[in-house]
């Protein structure tokens, strides 16, 4: 029922054999070269073809010493003396004086002739694409927002010409097709089988594929990895698609770490592949793997900076996922994967919502399942124990000490943490609902934090533990905290003390996972999208609730907002998003700190910036110009008793754990929540440090 895990047939199974064969061949060649078979190491390509030439029975010319060159330096030109052609020449060596120039030499007239004319063809080739680009950009065309974000992405005017050229003929990326063919492509796929026409390395596609399920896959399990794998080994598309399989290579380019040795331009080829999609994939479609192929390319559009236009293809996606109901006659193992896609969906349309502060739409229903509880128990367990390392490089196979990747148990404890974050969605963005009653609010909190104190051992960050964690682990806790904030926010204009502190100690508790345990053990590089966003959201929220030096932290708004900056300066390598972020935290920190320091001045000079328009950039991001949340729109909705009630739903007593030592006279009903809430906050102390 598992399958293959793609981890398991990578570079280490693959067969060396070729490969050393290859690498034999290869230097075999270098040493037959004719630069070290002549006479003389220095001889020329010039002496090698007037050699060539002078071979055999009937030439008669006279033979030129290999050690002679027909370009000689300017020295020897002058003094019609031989030249050897090395640098510097041995004439100009031993002959060298104050009157003599240093040895140089002069372009050959022919050499110089042909490389002008090739220059000018380039030039004009490069003046006429040039041209054409602004012919498409004049005449209005739909491609216009496209062109443009190439440009802001720095591609060039070549592949950008040719990138329009393949659409204006209904064809693809004029590469080579993962399989070993040349064929250009006219709408269709070859005859031959092939999954992308984008590459035919297969070693850059099990590259892509690997960085995928490493960083991306464990939080967002939109399908099944081992039967992926195996449909995509066996050439079967029950479990994959060609647009699946792109749109996965698209994300996993954004995922590369570039190096000197680079031969490929991994975000080009990133829009490569998410064109292939784009100019394929058939809304019409309601196959499982295509509406996979649509949440798949809804997360590379986030990560372009296009997430506002990209959340069609999630609202394709879960409307294609509502129409399609497994049958009886349906096998098991597609069931199982139905089901895993439903709550991929879900958990993205929620998370989207949290970003966007906007109410979550309601759930695709989901199927029971046929399994019994010990069955999937079972399961779990097999899952779990599957092997997980931080891949970067091809390298890491060999290297790498896998963990269990804990995939099973960290995505069931968030499916239910997305419940209550979209409950909570509902509560403060539905502006046609009832006024928010304390008595909701509090529910919610409640359950949240008795999710937190249930968390399997496995998965639990215990106090000042120096275990490290996996990365969707250190997401699943982000985002807890980023939920308690979100929930709690809108309550600070309420000036109540212990109730501010708790706000802020659940902002600095996923800020310090966020910097002090994902970056450090795994970088920003692959961190999700959504958390980007929460960094942002949770730094603001400090920063507007305690402007001046945290006492606990001993940190202020400037170094909040430098840290910030840290984060996505390294995001900002692999995902072109951070820089859209980056714009933002920028204008806002402008309108917050009057004068702005010059610490910072000079930091935001230095920083990437997408575009002029950053206004433009925030919107096509996620829908919005600021991630500040709209909190004075959520209290205008806040019934008017909800603050007495809130303290005495709080002097209830809570979480489980929570006791309410015997008090030694009567209090009032806001003193003892005051209390309760200072214990509240106690615990969270206790549990982040």
């Amino acid at each position: 029922m598992l399958g293959s895990n793609f981890r398991t047939i990578l570079p280490g199974d693959m067969d060396t054999t070729m490969k050393n064969s290859t690498s034999s061949d290869s230097s075999k060649n270098k040493n037959s070269t004719p630069e070290t078979t002549g006479s003389n190491s220095n001889a020329t390509p010039a002496t090698l073809d007037k050699r060539s030439e002078s071979a055999g029975p009937i030439a008669k010319k006279r033979r030129v010493p290999a050690s002679i060159t027909q370009n000689a330096c300017v020295n020897c030109k002058k003094a019609r003396a031989k030249c050897d052609g090395n640098q510097p020449c041995t004439r100009c060596t031993s002959k060298r004086s104050l009157y003599q120039e240093e040895c140089a030499y002069e372009p050959h007239t022919k050499n110089a002739k042909t490389m002008l004319v090739r220059n000018l063809k380039e030039s004009h080739d490069i003046r006429h694409k040039a041209e054409r680009i602004f012919t498409w950009l004049a005449n209005g065309t739909d491609n216009e927002h496209d062109i443009l974000e190439r440009i802001k992405n720095r591609d060039s005017i070549t592949d950008i010409a040719n990138w329009l050229e393949s659409i204006e003929s209904n064809g693809e990326s004029q590469l080579s097709i993962y399989a070993g063919s040349n064929n250009e492509l006219d709408g269709d796929l070859p005859s031959e089988f092939v999954w992308t026409t984008v590459t035919g390395d297969d070693e850059v596609i099990e590259h892509l594929i690997s960085l995928y399920f490493t960083w991306v896959h464990p939080f967002y399990p939109l399908f099944n990895e081992g039967h992926f794998v195996d449909s995509m080994k066996q050439e079967s598309d029950e479990f994959c698609s060609h647009n699946l399989f792109n749109a996965i290579c698209a994300m996993a380019c954004y995922l590369h770490t570039a190096t000197d040795e680079d031969i490929i331009d991994y975000k080009r080829m990133g829009t490569q592949f998410s064109d292939f999609v784009r100019n394929r994939i058939d809304p019409q479609d309601s196959s499982l793997t295509n509406i996979q192929a649509f949440a798949v390319t809804f997360l590379v559009r986030c990560t372009q900076g296009q997430g506002f236009s990209g959340s069609v293809y999630l609202t394709i996606a879960s409307r294609s996922m509502e129409s399609l109901r497994p049958s009886n006659s349906d096998s098991a193992d597609y069931r199982q994967i139905w089901r895993e896609t439903v709550k991929g969906i879900n958990s993205l349309n929620v998370e989207w919502a949290q970003m966007t502060f906007t109410m979550a739409p309601a759930y695709i229903p989901d199927l029971q399942p046929t399994q019994l509880f010990e069955e999937i128990s079972l399961w779990e367990a097999e899952v779990d124990k599957s092997g997980w390392a931080p891949y970067r490089f091809p390298t890491d196979f060999m290297n790498g000490t896998p963990f269990h990747c804990l995939t099973a148990t960290t995505n069931r404890k968030k499916m239910e943490l997305v419940d209550i974050i979209h409950q909570t969605t509902i509560l403060l963005s539905n502006a046609t609902g009832p006024l928010i009653s304390a008595e909701d609010l509090w529910a919610i909190y409640r359950r949240l934090l008795t999710w937190h104190e249930d968390l399997p051992i496995s998965i639990a960050i215990m106090c000042e533990e120096e275990v490290q964690r996996l990365p969707h682990i250190y997401s699943l806790h982000i985002l807890y905290a980023t939920t308690a904030v979100y929930l709690l926010s809108p309550l600070l204009d309420f000036k109540e003390p212990q109730l501010d502190a708790l706000v802020r100690q659940h902002a600095k508790e996923g800020l310090k996972l966020l910097v002090e345990r994902y970056h450090f053990h795994y970088t920003s590089r692959y961190q999700p999208v959504s958390q980007m966003f929460a960094m942002l959201y949770l730094t603001e929220v400090l920063i507007q609730s305690s402007p001046e030096t945290d006492k606990d932290s001993g940190k202020n708004a400037l170094a909040y907002i430098k840290q910030a900056t840290g984060i996505l300066k390294q995001s900002n390598s692999s995902f072109p998003v951070a820089s859209v972020f980056m714009g933002m935290l920028q204008e806002n920190t402008k309108r917050f700190l009057i004068p702005l320091p010059n610490e910072l001045e000079d930091l935001f000079r230095h920083s990437p910036r997408t575009s002029k328009f950053p206004l433009d950039d925030a919107i096509n991001a996620f829908g919005s110009t600021t991630y500040v949340q709209p909190v004075e729109a959520i209290r205008k909705r806040i019934d008017p008793s909800f603050r007495s009630r809130w303290m005495m739903h709080a002097a209830a007593g809570y979480p489980k754990n929570f006791h309410r030592p015997p008090l030694l006279r009567q209090t009032s009903a806001e003193e003892t929540g005051a209390h309760n809430l200072m214990r509240i906050l106690n615990l969270q102390n206790h549990n982040t440090n």
